[in-house]
């Protein structure tokens, strides 16, 4: 506009310098004032309509306008008044896009209007210019959110609230990992969580490992309890993901309180709800955003995602978001190829959260190589799933060495989940120590490519929701493990973690290898008839030879490495040398199997690293604690083999072991009616786990325990009995199993 008067020039420069930020170019802000046109509003006019591109921002010199929602409706809901000084569309106008309210003028208005067109051309001469007004843009978005939180955070709250709420507020931006206080800091304030995901957790010590108390998202605040009690901080905070915190300081707090004495009533209401809330591990996620990393380009990773995010769908409305879809809604018009500092990224977070209201369970899909879509993808993501070919290089891919950082404390990083695709036609994973090693992941899955029920599984781990499943040791009568498996899978019943000790490690790992039924009672069938608890040696260390059992455990499980099963894993054992619990979930199936069942006094301990593993029945039988924190808050589902009572004598007082040997030889093959020293040790070696067990019937979502009483542990030649026991068994208690799975 080059006819324009000079003070109408300076009228409008100085409207533009606020806009534009104080260290803008004064040229740059003369040329676009230049291009500027001056507009002038009745009242009742409008000057931008709910559903419009947002190509025009316009510059309030005088005057009155009022923001509206819900303009169709009979009476429009005002949600905001803008007058001078201020700009109407900016949002739009910098972000792209389509207007989310009306705006119309309530007195006379006069305005500059400055098209997008003629703002672009003016960034072409003076690019520095964007980042003063992204600044500013930023800024209001921030506020934008602010607003929503503190709406949802309170809900009965007067408007004066959140004014002056947000006029106290101080910003705090956090990255993946990044601390926003730590256990012991001193309360400097109260915070509101703006956008994003944090975790509460405590840090933990030599002899206490560190937990995860809580995880919070947008609306939820903390600290409440050490500005009340002027205490320290109880426990450290952490993002999972790129968020925005508002810090009130302490004095703040205390002058809002005063205004808003229903401020303290909803801090206290807040806590109660904190305190009766479940733990982590018996809650579920009901929003989820996964990013979803290639390691490659193939159509079977492709087709996995198709399936996972229909998997999810059957849990809750789902969604696939893809640069497709960031193009068609005018986000980023190239995800793959914009660069991560461009300007059209600020709009992803809050078109993200709107997206997310519809669809509460959605699959960031990234290829291979999109860096700049997967810096943003792995940014907002509660959960980063790194999808490989299985049959592929296992190699950290260029997009994960440049935003997932190794040697990031466990408690402090988003969970991340390693998930390999096989081939349908697979029989059994291999080589997975090779993808694990140059990751740090929560765990890892095996698929099959096209498989629905692996989809299935995966959704259920996602989400917070997976089945697993313990078996307790009790020798023989572990086979009844088997039948309560077969009865699982003909009722619908899913199994996704599994896990054990002694004989239900055994029996656990076998059912991992992924066997069918009747595959499972062959793999066992020459296993009995090899009779590994009938070879006795000289009773120094122990009573039997340990060739047969190692023999047995090596004909079940080959060479097979734990994190190569289907199903992912655990063995207990305890450790005689440091007198603590062992767990298994790595290394050769056999070996924890070996080390699991290694009864004390009756099988050589096993050796590693120099420490004894015996049993792990000594100290956990039933490892349902274990299994809770494995599934994250699915339910787990314990099957007890070993009795309350056994061992009963059917006389007084115990024979001579004379008599007891000249009884057994004339009986044969019969039963002995005298418990032997066999049967005496391994049920000593259950009864010094009997606390524990107690917890675990009161920890396990739901208990089996099938009646295999008249059983000895000793009767391996009863394997198809003690099946059938456990299968009708089960059948029996499905009721129970369907309700707990919902």
């Amino acid at each position: 506009m080059s006819d324009r008067l000079p003070d109408a020039l300076d009228r409008v420069t100085t409207l533009l310098r606020p806009v534009t930020g104080t260290g803008g170019d004064d040229m740059a802000i003369r040329a676009i004032a230049a291009r500027c046109t001056e507009c002038a509003f009745a009242p009742g006019d409008t000057l931008m309509a709910a559903g419009e591109p947002g190509r025009e921002l316009f510059l309030v010199e005088s005057g009155t306008l009022a923001v509206l929602a819900d303009v169709d409706a009979d009476d429009p809901i005002e949600v905001g008044q803008i007058g001078p000084g201020q700009t109407v569309g900016e949002m739009q106008f910098i972000l792209g896009g389509r207007r989310t309210a009306t705006v119309r003028a309530i007195s006379p208005v006069v305005a500059f209007r400055l098209s997008r067109d003629d703002f672009d051309a003016v960034l072409g001469q003076w690019p520095s210019l964007l980042h003063a007004v992204v600044e500013l843009t930023r800024e209001r978005l921030h506020r934008t959110h602010l607003r929503a939180a503190v709406a949802k955070a309170f809900v009965n709250a007067p408007p004066a609230f959140a004014h002056d709420l947000e006029a106290v507020a101080e910003w705090v931006p956090l990255h993946s990992g990044e601390v926003l206080f730590r256990e012991g800091d001193a309360a400097d304030g109260w915070y509101l969580v703006v956008t994003g995901r944090l975790r509460v957790l405590t840090e933990g010590d030599g002899t206490t490992p560190g937990r995860i108390l809580q995880e919070l998202g947008a609306s939820d605040s903390l600290g409440e309890m050490a500005i009340l009690s002027g205490a320290r901080r109880s426990a450290t905070v952490v993002a999972l993901r790129e968020s925005l915190v508002a810090r009130i300081p302490a004095d703040a707090c205390a002058e809002l309180a005063q205004r808003h004495p229903a401020l303290l009533l909803e801090i206290s209401r807040t806590l109660v709800r904190r305190l009766q809330a479940p733990t982590p591990n018996a809650m579920r996620m009901p929003r989820l955003i996964v990013a979803l990393l290639h390691t490659t380009r193939h159509p079977k990773l492709d087709r996995f995602a198709e399936h996972l995010v229909a998997a999810l769908g059957k849990i809750g409305p789902a969604a696939a978001v893809t640069t497709t879809m960031l193009r068609q809604a005018g986000v980023v018009a190239d995800a793959a190829l914009t660069d991560v500092e461009h300007v059209s990224w600020l709009r992803f977070p809050g078109w993200l959260n709107t997206v997310q209201r519809d669809e509460p369970f959605l699959v960031l899909d990234v290829a291979v190589d999109d860096l700049p879509w997967a810096h943003h993808a792995v940014g907002q993501a509660d959960h980063v799933v790194i999808l490989g070919d299985a049959s592929g290089d296992p190699e950290r891919t260029a997009v994960e060495q440049a935003l997932l950082a190794v040697g990031v404390p466990r408690l402090h990083r988003r969970h991340q989940t390693l998930l390999l695709v096989h081939d349908a036609t697979t029989r059994r994973p291999h080589g997975t120590a090779a993808w694990l090693r140059p990751r740090e992941v929560d765990r890892h899955l095996h698929v099959r490519d096209g498989s629905a029920d692996d989809a299935a599984r995966v959704a259920r781990a996602l989400t917070g929701r997976s089945v697993g499943l313990v078996l307790g040791g009790g020798g023989a009568r572990g086979f009844a493990h088997l039948g309560v498996i077969r009865a699982f899978r003909e009722l619908g019943i899913p199994v996704d973690y599994v896990g054990g000790t002694s004989m239900g490690a055994i029996m656990a790992g076998q059912i991992a290898l992924g066997l069918d039924h009747e595959a499972l009672v062959a793999l066992n069938r020459p296993i009995v008839a090899l009779r590994p608890f009938t070879e006795y040696t000289i009773p120094v260390v122990a009573l039997l030879k340990t060739e047969k059992i190692t023999q047995s455990a090596k004909m079940a499980f080959g060479d097979t490495h734990i994190e190569d099963l289907w199903l992912p894993y655990f063995a207990v054992s305890a450790n005689l040398t440091t007198a603590a619990t062992c767990v298994h979930d790595d290394g050769p199936v056999w070996f924890a199997t070996r080390a699991s069942g290694s009864l004390p006094g009756i099988a050589v301990p096993v050796v590693r690293d120099r420490e004894l593993l015996v049993d792990g029945g000594v100290l956990d039988n039933l490892p349902v604690g274990i299994m809770k924190e494995r599934c994250a808050g699915g339910p787990v589902i314990a099957v007890d083999v070993s009795p309350a009572e056994d061992l009963r004598m059917p006389r007084d007082a115990f024979p001579s072991s004379w008599a007891v040997l000249g009884e057994r030889l004339r009986r044969g093959p019969q039963p002995a009616p005298v418990p032997g020293i066999l049967d005496i040790l391994m049920r000593t070696t259950l009864l010094a786990s009997a606390a524990q067990r107690e917890r675990s019937w009161r920890d396990a979502d739901l208990m089996l325990s099938p009646p295999v009483d008249r059983f000895g542990m000793l009767d391996f030649e009863e394997l198809d009995a003690l099946v059938e026991v456990g299968y009708r068994y089960t059948l029996d208690a499905a009721a129970d199993a369907r309700s707990l799975l919902g």
